[in-house]
């Protein structure tokens, strides 16, 4: 049966296997739906943006420095456990894959080589700023990213607002 305590409570594995699960039963179904198309489109608008501003703050450079450090800096295998089942099916819907990339108990299951593996990313990981990127010199252009993270978490909230009343009247 599906819980709110298994969308979001159980182990990263559980919840990895959950999302391919009800990406495998309702995935056509969620996909079928404008409100979840044009959610997802925005959330890809979103996303590219937030990408964009990374880039522009050379931000790279930064985290793949310290992502490379042992313990995988704030891409530590801690953070995994910040994804949930939702997200997880949000990223599947949008075509991104979501496979374990590291299993080495010290960084985050996602982290590949080139960074996170998730187009959509929890909270924690779009928040969580370092010294090092709150020190950033252009602090107008800091301001519009913290923006823009605001803007694309609370987008990723409205879709996963729209699928979740979905599942849980579908079961």
């Amino acid at each position: 049966m599906l819980s709110l305590d298994n969308l979001y409570h159980s182990s990263f594995r559980t919840k990895l296997d959950l999302a391919n699960q009800l990406f495998v039963q309702h995935g056509k179904i969620l996909l079928s739906l404008p409100s979840v198309r044009e959610n997802i489109a925005v959330l890809e608008e979103l996303a590219q943006q937030l990408q964009d501003h990374m880039s522009a703050l050379n931000f790279a450079p930064l985290c793949t420095a310290c992502a490379g450090k042992p313990g995988g800096g704030c891409c530590s295998l801690y953070m995994a456990d910040e994804n949930d089942a939702v997200l997880f099916l949000i990223n599947l819907l949008a075509g991104v894959p979501v496979a374990i990339q590291k299993d080495d108990d010290f960084e985050c299951y996602l982290l590949g080589p080139s960074g996170c593996t998730l187009r959509f990313k929890p909270m924690f990981c779009l928040n969580y700023n370092c010294q090092a990127i709150q020190n950033h010199p252009d602090t107008a252009l800091y301001s519009s990213y913290l923006a823009l993270s605001g803007q694309l978490l609370q987008s990723q909230w409205q879709l996963e607002k729209i699928i979740l009343a979905r599942l849980m009247k579908t079961g």
